[in-house]
């Protein structure tokens, strides 16, 4: 690049004032799309006074570009280039040329730009194969898929067929192995006499419960009859007991359900113990 008359203290003042989004478009609008100073001036000011024109010049003379480097980027370097990539260099230079003593600093920052935005499209572009290529499935004949599908088909026919057999097989020798086991087990009992333990058993426990329940539904149809005759002779509140005597009341009547129903399992138990008893003593005849 072409090097011009280096800025006056005024320009770097001026320079300094203006923000990054402003000397990046002035460089934009003049390395990349090779505007003259008035085009760019009326592209990032909106004028083309002499004002606007200094603007722009103070900032090629700061940056240390003049007006033969129009363009330079797009016309001569061939760079694929942006305008973050010219925000990107204006963050990285605020202060214009005094970062960077030679001009070839910009040079290999947007040739790093660039380069990272061709690779970018090739390696966009190789996923993008390499998933239509993961996409793309292989394939059989028709015949081949026919002739494997009727062999598998004669394969699970024939080993149902066999099968089956098997099942029926295996299900009859586990029946008669029950009923083997039954017997021997019911053979072992009887000897041991459980039977008539069972039945005895039952019987008692079935009594003992009759017995204490019985009790207990006597013991609450006495409190309960009793308790109004003692609340009336030591006068006091029927009312303040009422809950009692009707709580002994409902006792009363469970324990004589209870008292009832275990009576009841008693005899069926015993029946169905005896019962079983003796059914094995009349096969053993």
């Amino acid at each position: 690049m072409a090097r011009i008359q280096e800025p006056t203290q005024n320009d770097w003042a001026s320079f300094y004032e203006k923000g990054v989004q402003e000397k990046a478009e002035a460089l934009y609008r003049y390395l990349y799309d090779g505007g003259n100073m008035e085009v760019v001036a009326s592209q990032v000011y909106g004028s083309t006074d002499q004002s606007a024109c200094q603007n722009v010049s103070e900032i090629m003379r700061c940056y240390g570009f003049s007006g033969q480097n129009s363009g330079y980027f797009s016309r001569r370097k061939k760079y694929e280039l942006e305008f973050e990539d010219f925000v990107a260099f204006a963050k990285a230079y605020p202060k214009g040329c005094k970062d960077w003593p030679q001009h070839s600093t910009i040079d290999a920052f947007m040739e790093k730009r660039h380069n990272a935005r061709i690779m970018a499209r090739q390696q966009k572009q190789s996923n993008r194969v390499s998933e239509t290529q993961s996409q793309t499935h292989s394939y059989e004949p028709d015949w081949y898929v026919e002739s494997r599908e009727t062999k598998e088909d004669r394969v699970s026919k024939s080993s149902g067929s066999s099968g089956s057999s098997g099942d029926a097989g295996e299900i009859i020798g586990a029946f008669v192995g029950f009923i083997v086991v039954i017997a021997i087990i019911w053979f072992v009992l009887d000897k041991l006499g459980v039977f008539k333990f069972i039945a005895s058993a039952f019987a008692w426990v079935a009594n003992a419960l009759s017995v204490i329940c019985a009790f207990l539904c006597i013991g609450c149809i006495l409190g309960a009859v009793c308790m109004p005759l003692w609340v009336i002779a030591t006068k006091r509140k029927l009312r303040n007991y009422l809950p009692t005597i009707v709580a002994m009341f409902v006792l009363s009547a469970a324990f004589a359900y209870f008292t009832a129903g275990w009576l009841l399992q008693g005899i069926v138990a015993s029946a169905v113990a005896y019962g079983a008893y003796k059914l094995f003593e009349l096969f053993k005849r």
